[in-house]
């Protein structure tokens, strides 16, 4: 346990990062001028010598350097999340759609996602998430579903991803077609991945 009377801290800067301390301890992320509610948070930081890592966000902070904990800026911008959010939509075009590999839904969606299909009720948990799309995958012979991000936004601790969709279908003893699909998609970080939470799409007329 740190304490402020045993302790001096030494003001380094204001840095924008988002608030992630390894050891799980959170931290708010606070304005220039608020260092009290920084010392707070160190206050009840790990034992001395406990390397503690910060993410950067859209957020400023003030950044203290305290004898025995080391800090550092980890850079967690947009566009690093966007880069998490392109593999794993790539994840689902190969693996789910290319190799019908269905137990990689579990790197795709949330332990509590929803989905909600067109013309269809609302389907929750993974294990009704996967069964949907191992019947419609395995009915339609769907052999692709290309997604293309249009725009993502910060949301809460998420992300909101609007875009559109390529799928390739080729039901038994037809020709193959081609759907185009627009989607959103509410994003949340589970197991040190982006997941989809939840998921709406439909179909272009």
């Amino acid at each position: 346990m740190f304490h402020s009377e045993s302790y001096k801290q030494t003001f380094l800067g204001v840095v924008p990062f988002r608030y992630l301390v390894s050891g799980g301890v959170p931290m708010r992320a606070i304005m220039p001028g608020r260092a009290t509610s920084l010392w707070k948070f160190i206050e009840r930081a790990p034992s001395p010598g406990r390397t503690a890592s910060v993410q950067r966000s859209h957020e400023t902070v003030a950044i203290f350097q305290i004898p025995g904990v080391v800090f550092w800026a980890m850079p967690s911008t947009l566009d690093q999340i966007k880069r998490s959010m392109q593999s794993t939509n790539d994840l689902f075009n190969a693996e789910v759609f290319g190799k019908r590999n269905f137990a990689a839904l579990d790197d795709i969606y949330t332990r509590g996602a929803r989905i909600l299909p067109p013309g269809a009720p609302m389907i929750s948990g993974r294990d009704a998430i996967r069964k949907f799309w191992s019947d419609l995958v395995l009915s339609a012979n769907a052999r692709s579903a290309v997604l293309d991000s249009v725009d993502v936004m910060a949301a809460g601790d998420g992300v909101v991803e609007i875009g559109r969709a390529t799928l390739t279908v080729e039901p038994p003893g037809q020709s193959a077609t081609q759907m185009e699909v627009k989607y959103v998609v509410y994003w949340l970080q589970e197991d040190s991945r982006w997941k989809w939470h939840v998921d709406i799409w439909n179909q272009n007329s």
